[in-house]
């Protein structure tokens, strides 16, 4: 900071399958038994609670989101998440130049009418070290634990008075990427996009040191970190539901995940959301016969005689993720290796109107991908999978002169944010491409369509 500085959709249990490309008795397929193993509740109600690690940044320009005369937005969710997590284990730390264990517990920091009064006088104000607070969330995130950052992100450094915008930019995107350059492969990262009320003074880049009378509304993020797997428990595990729902929070805006998907194997398995072909829905056009060994195969595919047409109905689980439903739910959001495949639309899962037997077939799916067949071999592998590109509101969220405070925009923007996010993109997609995966996604899956 500067001087003194899909939503989460709700779901079922978390099912897991693998719908790599068999078919047919004459192959090894994904059975039904295999593609149902659920991760109980009760299984993770026997597991230790995560340890959550809070930061809270506190520096010239966070200070007036939590001012007598604001809305009490920030403050609240906050403490809102404080409040969500289990256990007794959980920490909370103040960062700026320099990150530091808040002495009176979290408990004390919750009842505090004010929480940036309470924290006067711990560390420097006048700058935030985001080199020194993400190398100590990607290096002290343990296992069994998510850190979590409230923060403007707005890069800020001593040095940064008289500097030319561009430079700090460069030097921003340096920073990120000597941070995250080998430390993404198995962490993920979800930035959501916050607003709150605003009444103090704001630090323009050109002006660290003298800082302007501000009173509106202006943009903060909530950086939640963790590895992969971790993560996923935060997704799947019930007494995590409160904490993760973020669209609850009031400034709610918007959010990002990075997070790599490998080659579908091992731990990727759990990625890779539970899916299998309706045997019967109103989109369902042309015949085939199911087979019983992969659910994500279909043999026998005879065109629609009247319409010509071949179009199947894929249930997919798209629950509890930590990607807006406005992504999820977008066929052109969806990458598919086959031109003679093609999703014509996605739609939600009304279970009450389906049959019973349709009902088994969903299982925990949330939507149906109706899929328009054409021009395909007498055996094709179909490969669907949900690229992860850099969401568009971070563009649309950045600010390259932030000294015009009466302006249309300043309330909805942040100095040089796609420098310090689009840098961390760039690490992920490096990672993912130098590993061989190709360009990053969040998952696959895998169909064989036969004639």
């Amino acid at each position: 900071m500067k001087l003194p500085f899909n939503s989460v959709i709700s779901g079922l249990a978390l099912m897991v399958i693998l719908g790599f490309a068999q078919c047919a008795g004459r192959h090894h397929g994904t059975s039904r038994e295999e593609s149902t193993v659920e991760v109980g509740q009760q299984s993770y109600q026997k597991l230790e609670p995560l340890r959550v690690n809070f930061y809270l940044e506190r520096s010239g320009s966070m200070t007036p989101y939590d001012s007598p005369r604001g809305d009490g937005s920030f403050k609240a969710a906050f403490v809102s998440m404080l409040n969500s997590v289990p256990g007794d284990a959980n920490r909370l730390y103040i960062v700026n130049d320099s990150i530091y264990r808040y002495p009176k517990g979290i408990r004390q920091f919750i009842s505090d009418d004010n929480i940036f009064a309470s924290s006067k006088g711990i560390g420097d104000p006048s700058y935030t070290d985001f080199q020194r607070i993400f190398q100590a969330i990607l290096e002290n995130t343990e296992k069994n634990e998510i850190s979590v950052l409230f923060t403007d992100m707005i890069y800020s450094v001593k040095t940064m008075e008289g500097t030319n915008p561009r430079k700090i930019f460069s030097d921003a995107t340096g920073m990120i990427s000597s941070v995250f350059k080998q430390r993404v492969g198995d962490m993920s990262l979800l930035v959501v996009q916050m607003q709150g009320s605003y009444d103090g003074a704001y630090y323009p880049y050109n002006s660290p040191f003298s800082g302007q009378q501000y009173t509106g509304v202006r943009p903060y993020y909530i950086i939640v970190a963790g590895n992969r797997q971790a993560m996923k428990r935060l997704e799947a595990d019930d007494r995590y539901a409160a904490f993760c729902d973020f669209t609850r929070l009031k400034g709610y805006r918007d959010m990002y995940l990075y997070q790599l998907f490998g080659n579908g194997s091992g731990s990727d398995k759990a990625f890779i959301p539970y899916s299998e072909f309706m045997l019967s829905h109103e989109e369902i056009r042309g015949r085939f016969k199911p087979d019983s060994d992969n659910l994500n195969c279909v043999t026998g595919l005879e065109a629609d005689k009247e319409t010509g047409n071949v179009r199947l109905a894929l249930a997919v689980d798209l629950g509890r993720k930590f990607i807006p439903a406005s992504v999820l739910t977008n066929p052109a959001n969806y990458a598919i290796d086959r031109k003679g495949v093609k999703i014509e639309k996605i739609i939600s899962i009304d279970k009450t109107k389906l049959s019973k037997p349709e009902r088994n077939r969903a299982l925990s799916a949330t939507h149906i991908f109706i899929l328009k067949v054409s021009d395909i071999a007498s055996k094709e592998e179909v490969t669907i999978s949900l690229p992860d590109k850099l969401a568009d509101w971070i563009g649309e969220s950045n600010s390259d002169d932030d000294t015009n405070l009466s302006g249309t925009k300043f309330s909805k923007t942040t100095f040089g944010l796609k420098y310090i996010l689009g840098g961390i993109y760039d690490s992920y997609r490096r990672t993912s491409v130098n590993s061989g995966w190709g360009e990053p996604c969040y998952f696959k899956i895998k169909l064989i369509l036969e004639k």
